[in-house]
């Protein structure tokens, strides 16, 4: 048997017969080969022929009138066809087409269309069956033809093509069916072991046929955008890069959806920073909007594992005319979710990274020298996450050192043009328009602004302004930051607890990924080969073969089981031994749905009464692991009529890991309870879940959970027939807001986890039994539909960095079981009417910035019995200065004993405790050296909010007074809490 093109899915006319996808426009069906007609999509109306967005036929056609779908006719040639009209909000439309297959073979499947207004995306699935994805349709007024997807095996008889619309008004004329010759088989899939992983890649682009020269001395730009176009097409996978250097002379990479490409690469604190795999960039000179060195031009598109070099940068004895302009290295496409950039090294890179509109991306381990621009992210709408980075002038100097790299050495001249320059003009990280947005552990060097929070207003014309802003999580960040635009909400700014003193002595440790013992060419099983039969098609069962894979790797010493692009179905469970990695062509975790290159198919266990104790689908032994895949429950529903199943994945020893894994649609998620599994990792992760997300416990000690997100969204935007897509959304958030617990901990010692996130759960944060000495950092709970964070057992839980947003109900609550020590090291919360938390038992401990105001002398122009000033600034919830306004001006005048650069300040108005009827409606805060001049610098009008938390241009002050505009509804103001922040001038 020979090893075909691993995307490649036989299908057969059973392959659909459980999925009622309408009946044919005419019932004899379009025979293929051939073309179909857009608008003769199939009968049977909304939700089974078809969903429409929009109620009613507009198009101008009279085509099918009585249906949705909007059928033209294009004015200048006659060409009838539907037009998708999606609204803001609106996750996708589709359409199915039943056609009848008369000679089978190989065939591939072409689009004729063109997008409106901007670029379009369109999934094909063939009897419920991801296919791949199209090209990206243009915005063009032409039609045009694209290359849909395959090559794809169809067997004689019936089946079904699926339209999957994305992306804004798309127009569809027509679909062509054309065979084509057998694609032969593809290489086989590569195994290296490098400094920083065990990389498993489809294509290395030195060998055949792509042939790309490493020496640095010829173009690779063809060759290596030939592996990733080709791979692309596929469906995604990984690029390999081996050591050396790859010359771009002829323009930057662009990386196709779910495509990575990947290097070698060292931990340049720790090696030299010019060994590995290194990018020689020659293109974009002198243009900095040019192209960028590599884009990423796709949802879930990835790079890793490189070094970047500008042979042709260096400073001079004028290092404002020699220094030389180049796009960024890295860039990525407005239009995409889920890019990953990890493990970069910048030799000399004049502009590093540049994520625009880049929801739910991930940066980590970013290095190195960079003159204009560092990183620059903006105009993201979910939760993304950087961690690890670290730039400055001395990676460059460094890497000069050694020749062997191929960097041209700095002389102690150009050294010191270097540091003039990039003290002068260099903004390391710039953080713009992102929401949740979990940061940890930077470290500018050399640079005129080492951390800049400032909207990027290129990204965000049309935005409204009450979304402009930064908004997020802060910890670790060695350098000082300059804000200029803080977020316009009344009530919502960036978090820091570095600004926490009791955070000093805390942090998180990011692991190294970990890897199976035995590596090489003879560790690589891969389940299509002939030893094991996989066939990938998503209706043979492939769990015999999978199993067998796994078994024949632990029986000979362990290794890694390759799952290729296909879907694999499996109708029992599967065990992964010790020593042993499943692993697929992912090489970062799928944040955005739809894009499922390599997905498993579990069918075991519906509805059964001990779902919960049942197998697992997947069950890791000790010391293995799974990555690089998605897993679906093609029989789950969603609403009232949900099935019960057993845990996708479990752990049953020491050592487990589960890393660029999503689930789709399971009942429970990750099972690390059942069992004692020390020292576990789940890292980045995705999922949407029914009932239990990730569990813990087990008494398992020193695990760790990093990068996680769980949500309705991959499932309710899902390609599959049975995912509740737009029409079924309302009802499926509903079930999951009143059930699904994203995390639960209970018995267990040590658990460090950093970005645990969720959307509309019900429990973002459950803790219970005996779990002690947890540490939660940056915990992200957005629109809980029950408690934020609940804790109902445990000894000492710390919590850095708290994230909710919800409303008119406590955001922490212990339950009067719990006995211990909850510690929260600050908290960010939005849209509350009341954000106070609930202590039915244990102790909490609240830790948050020190206000300057806090106990220092203040006086009032007015008070009412029993309610002095002071108690405005006793850092109490629970008490307030009351100021009678009805006869002029309320002040609150504190003196800070000495000066201060302040950039913030915080009201807890009278709703915190009382009626929000009685809040002040407006108020300003006033700054002054000498206490006799005050200048305001800051206002809020119009309030019905319980807290305000501002920020300002940063002013230099000694005195601080709140000057009360309009008090509440009685003529009264009641300050509850004045809050100042700032830092010491030296």
């Amino acid at each position: 048997m020979r090893l075909l093109l691993s995307l490649l899915i036989l299908l057969s006319t059973a392959a659909g017969a459980a999925v009622d996808f309408g009946s044919a426009f005419d019932p004899s069906a379009p025979q293929m080969p051939g073309t179909i007609e857009a608008e003769n999509f199939n009968r049977g109306g909304q939700f089974r022929a078809y969903y429409a967005e929009t109620a009613g036929n507009s198009g101008n056609s009279g085509h099918r009138k009585q249906e949705l779908v909007d059928v033209d006719i294009f004015e200048r040639d006659e060409i009838s066809f539907v037009r998708s009209s999606l609204t803001v909000g609106a996750i996708h439309e589709w359409l199915n087409y039943a056609f009848v297959i008369t000679a089978p073979g190989w065939y591939e499947i072409s689009l004729r269309a063109r997008a409106v207004d901007r670029p379009g995306r369109v999934n094909l699935l063939v009897d419920d069956r991801l296919i791949g994805p199209s090209e990206l349709i243009r915005d063009d007024p032409r039609f045009a033809d694209f290359r849909g997807a395959g090559p794809v095996f169809l067997t004689a008889g019936k089946h079904n093509l699926k339209l999957d619309l994305r992306q804004g008004g798309i127009c569809i004329d027509s679909l062509s069916f054309r065979r084509i010759q057998d694609p032969g088989p593809l290489p086989d899939p590569v195994m290296v072991l490098t400094p920083s992983e065990i990389v498993v890649a489809d294509f290395d682009v030195t060998r055949a046929p792509f042939h790309a020269d490493n020496s640095g001395q010829v173009d690779a730009r063809d060759a290596i955008q030939a592996a990733l176009d080709q791979l692309g097409r596929l469906g995604g996978g990984t690029v390999f890069f081996p050591p050396g250097h790859y010359r771009l002379e002829n323009g930057g990479l662009d990386v196709p959806r779910g495509v990575a490409l990947v290097g070698s690469w060292e931990n340049p604190t720790s090696a030299h920073p010019g060994s590995g795999t290194i990018i020689d960039v020659y293109c974009g000179r002198g243009s900095p909007e040019a192209h960028p060195a590599v884009l990423l031009k796709e949802d879930n598109s990835c790079v890793r594992n490189l070094s970047f070099y500008y042979p042709e940068q260096f400073p001079g004895a004028d290092p404002e005319s020699v220094f030389r302009p180049y796009p960024f290295s890295i860039a990525t496409s407005p239009s995409g979710w889920g890019y990953t950039i990890r493990n970069i090294t910048f030799l000399n890179s004049f502009n590093g990274i540049r994520v625009s509109g880049g929801s739910a991306h991930t940066i980590a381990r970013i290095y190195g020298t960079v003159l204009r621009s560092g990183i620059l992210t903006g105009n993201g709408y979910e939760f993304s996450f950087m961690s690890e980075v670290d730039l400055g002038n001395s990676f460059w100097k460094e890497a000069a050192t050694c020749e062997s790299a191929g960097v041209r050495p700095l002389d102690p001249s150009e050294a010191t043009a270097l540091d003039a320059f990039t003290r002068q003009n260099l903004v390391g990280i710039q953080l713009g328009k992102n929401d949740g947005h979990l940061v940890y552990g930077l470290q500018v060097r050399d640079a005129a602004k080492p951390v800049l929070v400032k909207r990027i207003q290129e990204l965000e014309e049309g935005e409204a302004p009450v979304f402009r802003g930064f908004w997020g999580i802060l910890s670790k960040v060695k350098a000082e930051i300059f804000e200029v635009d803080p977020y316009p909400f009344p009530d919502v700014h960036f978090l820091n607890t570095d600004l926490v003193p009791e955070t000093a002595e805390m942090e998180y440790s990011f692991p190294e990924i970990p890897r199976v013992e035995r590596s090489g060419a003879k560790a690589l099983y891969h389940v299509k080969s002939t030893a094991f039969g996989a066939i990938g098609d998503g209706i043979c069962d492939d769990g015999p073969s999978i199993q067998k894979a796994l078994d024949t790797a632990a029986a000979e010493g362990g290794g890694i089981v390759y799952l290729p692009r296909g879907q694999f179905r499996v109708e029992g469970h599967l065990r992964v031994p010790s020593g042993v990695e499943l692993r697929g062509p992912h090489a970062s975790v799928r944040r955005s749905p739809g894009v499922e290159s390599c997905v498993l198919l579990a069918f075991e266990g519906k509805d059964s009464p001990r779902a919960a104790m049942d197998p697992a689908f997947i069950t890791l032994q000790a010391d293995s692991g799974i990555r690089g895949f998605s897993i679906v429950y093609p029989e789950q529903s969603w609403g009232r009529a949900v099935s019960a199943y057993p845990f996708t994945i479990r752990g049953e020893g020491e050592n487990v890991w589960v890393i660029d894994v999503d689930l789709e649609n399971s009942f429970d998620g990750i099972d690390l309870g059942s069992h004692r599994c020390d020292r576990h990792l789940v890292s980045d992760f995705s999922a949407t879940v029914f009932r239990e997300g990730i569990v813990v416990g087990g008494k398992s000690r020193g695990g760790q959970i990093q990068r996680a997100l769980i949500s309705w969204g991959p499932w309710s935007a899902g390609s599959r027939q049975n995912a509740p897509h737009r029409f079924g959304r309302e009802e499926f958030r509903r079930q999951i807001g009143k059930e699904a617990m994203a995390y639960v901990f209970s018995d267990s010692r040590n658990e460090s986890t950093f970005g645990l996130s969720s959307f509309q759960q019900f429990i973002h944060l459950d803790v219970r039994g005996d779990c002690r000495d947890a540490f939660f950092w940056h915990s992200a709970g957005d629109n809980s539909r029950g408690q934020n964070i609940r804790v109902n057992g445990g000894g000492t839980i710390n919590v850095i960095g708290a994230f909710a947003t919800l409303r008119n109900r406590p955001w922490l609550e212990t339950g009067p079981s719990f006995k211990g020590n909850l510690k929260v090291f600050d908290y960010l919360l939005t849209k509350h009417r009341n954000n106070r938390y609930l202590r039915l038992g244990g102790e909490i401990e609240v830790f948050t910035e020190h206000s300057l105001t806090t106990d220092r002398p203040v006086v009032a122009s007015s008070q009412c019995r029993g309610s002095p000033p002071a108690l405005a600034v006793d850092a109490k919830e629970d008490t307030a200065w009351c100021g009678d306004c009805s006869s002029g001006e309320c002040l609150l005048t504190v003196d800070l004993g000495r000066p201060f650069r302040v950039y913030r300040w915080e009201v807890k108005n009278a709703g915190y405790v009382e009626d929000p009827e009685l809040n002040t409606d407006s108020a300003s805060l006033q700054l002054s050296l000498d206490g006799l001049h005050f200048e305001t610098v800051d206002s809020f009008f119009g309030n019905r909010e319980n807290r305000i938390d501002r920020s300002f241009s940063p002013g230099r002050a000694r005195f601080v007074r709140l000057k009360i505009g309009s008090p509440g509804a009685d003529s009264r103001t009641r300050i509850y809490e004045f809050n100042v922040f700032g830092k010491a001038i030296r």
